[in-house]
Parts: C-alpha cells; structure tokens; sequence
C-alpha cells in the first residue's frame, strides 16, 4: 500500500528524503529496462494510493509519459485494475477485444493502445503495490504474445523487490537505498545476461546466414556460368551452321565446275577445238553464270559468319580478361574524351553526342579496357536511339568516387530487362539482330574489376542511364591523390 506521504511524493515528482531524485531517475532506468526487455512502445509503473483507492502512474515512458503522469485510475478499472485486483498477470493481445480495457487513459493523452502485457508488483507482505505494463509492441508480430508476457512474468519478483525498496526509500527507511540498488543491479544484470545470449544467437544466425549466402553465391556463379556457355553455343552455332551449310553447297558448285571445265578439256584435246573459246561458251551458259554468282554470295556470307565468329571472339576475350598488372594511373576525362573521338569515327549515324567534363581525379585501370567499357556504353547508347538520337556522356567526383554517365533519349527498358541487361549474350534481337550481347557484360566485368559498378535507370520509351562508379585512385591505394580541374563542353 502506498501511504499518503509518498502518494504526494510521487506527484509532486521530488522526494523529502531523496531531494537529487535518485530514485526517480533509477525507477525510470527501470521501465526502460522493462520496455526495452519486452520491446514494447510505451511501458508504466502504476502504483496503489490507498488514501484514494486509485491507480496512478508513477512511471510512463512513450509518446504520451507526461500527460499520463497527471491520469488516475479506480483500482477497480480497465486492464491495470483487473490484474491489481486479481493479482494475476494478463495478457490482452487485442485490447479492443479484452473486457477488461478501459479507454480512460487513451482519451486522456491521445495515445492508441492496441496490445498490452501487464503482470502485478508486491509480495507476500506487501502485496498492494501496483502495476507494471507494456503497452503496444513493436516490430513483428505487430501484438503481443504468450512468450511475451512469459519474460515479463520472469522480471516480476525483481521487479518487486526494487519498487518495494523504492518506497521504503522515499518514506524514509534505514538501509532502504541499499537494498533498492541491489534489487536494480539484479534486474540489470539479468537483462545484460540475455542481452549477451541475444547476441550469442544472432552471431550464430549471421554465420548461418554468411553460409548460406556463400553457397547461393557458388550457386548463382554455376548458373551464371551455365548462362554463358549455353548463350556461347548458341551464338557459335549460328554462324557455324550457315557456314558449314555454305560450304557443302559450294563444294557442290565447285565439284560442278570442274566436272564441266574437265569436259571442256577433254572435247578441246580430242577437237581441237580452241579452250578459250569453249571457256567463253560456257560462261554464256545461264546455268553457269547463277552457279558462279551464287558461289561468289555464298562466299561473301560466309566471310561475315567467320567475321561474327572473331567479334564474339574478342567480346569473350574483353569480357574474361584479367590483365590488372597493366593497371597506371589514368585520367578519366582524357580517356573520355579519346573514347568519344573513337566513338564519333565510326559508324554513328545522325546521332548527337553531348559531352560534359567536371574536375576528375585519376584512377587505377587499364586504360584500354576502362576505353572499351566507355565504348560498349556508348554504342549500347546508339543501338537503344533511332534517328536523330541524343547521347550524353558526363563526368564528375564525388564522395571519393569518380563518375562517368551515359544516358539516351531511346527505347527504355523493362524493369525485367534492366534486371538482365548485363547479362552474357542478353540482346533485344528484335531491335539489334547485330549485337552479341556481350558488349554490357564485359563493361560490367571491366568495371568491377577496378572495384566499381555500373547502375542502371531506365523507362521504357524515355531513355536509360548508365552511371559508372570507381574508386579514385587515392581510395584504391589508401595514398593522397589531386583534383584536376576540368571544364564542360558541348559536342556534336
């Protein structure tokens, strides 16, 4: 029972024999505990005035702790009554399911209870204490539950102890403080016993996790790594097939022809007859003339299988290459800027090309595979525009990174597409029957090499970007390094 001397105590926030407000502070230290060990929204230490037969809070943590410090409650009301009463724990995981629930305290500050936990304070010779209770839990599940109020229950006798010491001290007791602190210290201590086990678990799930994530990562390399052959045979088989196909026709051809002109031999030596004149009546022949003219296209077909064959060749050898001793300190800008030249002096079509220079510092690359990748963006730049397309190509720092950005006004892409556009031999052949779709993914595999990554935003018919990231060369090497300054221009 809580008499009228530390009923007043406690209203009035201050104490005659702990005028510093240790006890205040401590019990607050307490609650915190409590709602920390429940991970609860608000928590509460209700104690009994008996002058008055009412609830009132001692101690409130949450949004609404100082207007529910001037809220009192019939002990005989709402979910704090009932287990006061009672002095039975109460689990109500659904207030407004609970008959007990009273919305006092709600209309009082505007707080929303939805859960709440309760279990009741004193012992066998103080039994009238009060209460203590967590209201609303965070995090899932969004409302409490029986192991919930399990651990609440299991502070309970702690809990006890330390509000009962509590009183004692505030109305004056001999040796009160000292055991106050010891019921504290015990509930501390329980709480940084299971904070340790906590973290014992969760060290035990991260290594798990670490695991697993290491054999999903094998995983997803072998599937990757069964993407590119399978998206390797079908790219070779291609050419491979109209080659081979060509090749038994022109054999036939050829096989044809000399059946011919070893007649033609023949006739002339058993003849007579002039052999450059029976050669010329043979080339009159309209029979001869088609064999020799599709021969000649088949050759010529032939050459852009074989031609597309050393192109997938290269883009592999771009795409797999690991030449990092070659690595020096490279001016991005300067780089850029040769690669546009590149750029320009190929077939580009009608398409304008906007270049945009910031103060770059330098980075550690190959320069001429970091060019490649420039060059695999701007040409999937080219392919994605139509017509009088725009490109802009831009460069800045920041944050210890370096930044080159290429982005187009062309045909966008899904967000399926985006999820795969780096993969080997991943094409849109509807628009770019040409490309091997090895391009982005050895400008990825350039990129990531220099320890960067290539973003990419994109929607469908505005345009994508493509932002390359490296660190800087100082970042790379943990070494100074220097800004150089740049300007910005235009390019057509």
């Amino acid at each position: 029972m809580y008499s009228d001397t530390a009923s007043a105590t406690a209203r009035n926030g201050a104490s005659v024999s702990d005028p510093s407000g240790v006890v205040d502070a401590l019990l607050k230290i307490l609650i915190e505990v409590v709602k920390d060990h429940c991970g609860a929204e608000a928590a509460s230490l209700l104690l009994y005035d008996a002058r008055l037969d009412e609830l009132f809070f001692d101690v409130a943590l949450g949004e609404a702790d100082e207007k529910l410090k001037r809220v009192r409650l019939s002990a005989s009301s709402g979910v704090a009554g009932h287990v006061f009463r009672t002095k039975q724990p109460v689990l109500a995981a659904d207030v407004e399911r609970d008959q007990h629930f009273s919305a006092a305290a709600d209309a009082a500050t505007g707080f929303k209870t939805h859960s709440i936990i309760a279990v009741p304070i004193g012992d066998g010779s103080h039994p009238d204490l009060g209460v203590v209770e967590a209201i609303n839990r965070q995090g899932e599940p969004p409302r409490f539950g029986q192991t919930d109020l399990e651990r609440l229950v299991a502070l309970q006798p702690r809990l006890s102890r330390a509000v009962l010491a509590a009183q004692q001290v505030r109305e004056g007791g001999t040796g009160a403080m000292a055991a106050f602190y010891r019921a504290l210290f015990d509930i501390v201590a329980q709480r940084a016993s299971e904070l340790q086990q906590r973290d014992h678990d969760l060290s035990a799930a991260r290594r798990s996790f670490d695991r697993e994530r290491s054999k999903l990562f094998v995983d997803e390399k072998l599937a990757a790594l069964s993407r590119l052959v399978a998206g390797l045979a079908h790219e070779f088989n291609n050419p491979l097939s109209f080659v081979s196909c060509n090749l038994d026709t022109l054999h036939s051809y050829v096989s044809e022809l000399a059946r011919v002109i070893g007649a033609i031999e023949e006739d002339c030596r058993q003849g007579g007859r002039d052999a450059a004149a029976q050669v010329a009546r043979l080339l009159d022949e309209q029979r001869v003339r088609e064999t020799l003219r599709d021969t000649f296209e088949l050759i010529d077909e032939s050459k852009v299988g074989l031609e597309r064959l050393c192109h997938i060749s290269n883009r592999l050898h771009t795409f797999s290459g690991t030449s990092a001793s070659n690595a020096e300190s490279v001016d991005c800008n300067e780089l850029v800027s040769m690669a546009v030249k590149l750029f320009e002096g190929g077939p580009g079509g009608r398409v304008q090309l906007q270049l945009y220079q910031g103060a770059m510092p330098r980075v550690r690359a190959v320069r001429s595979r970091l060019q490649a990748a420039v060059l695999e963006l701007l040409d999937n730049a080219l392919r994605a525009g139509a017509g009088d397309s725009q490109i802009r190509l831009a460069t800045h720092a920041a944050d210890g990174q370096v930044e080159i950005v290429v982005s187009d006004d062309g045909c966008g892409m899904t967000t399926d597409d985006q999820a795969r556009v780096f993969d080997p031999f991943f094409t849109d052949k509807s628009k770019h029957w040409r490309s091997t779709g090895l391009g982005l993914s050895a400008a990825y595999g350039i990129v990531a090499e220099l320890g960067g990554r290539i973003d990419v935003t994109s929607d469908v018919g505005h345009g994508s970007v493509f932002a390359v990231h490296l660190p800087t060369e100082a970042v790379a090497a943990m070494a100074g390094g220097s800004l150089d300054d740049g300007n910005a221009k235009e390019r057509r």
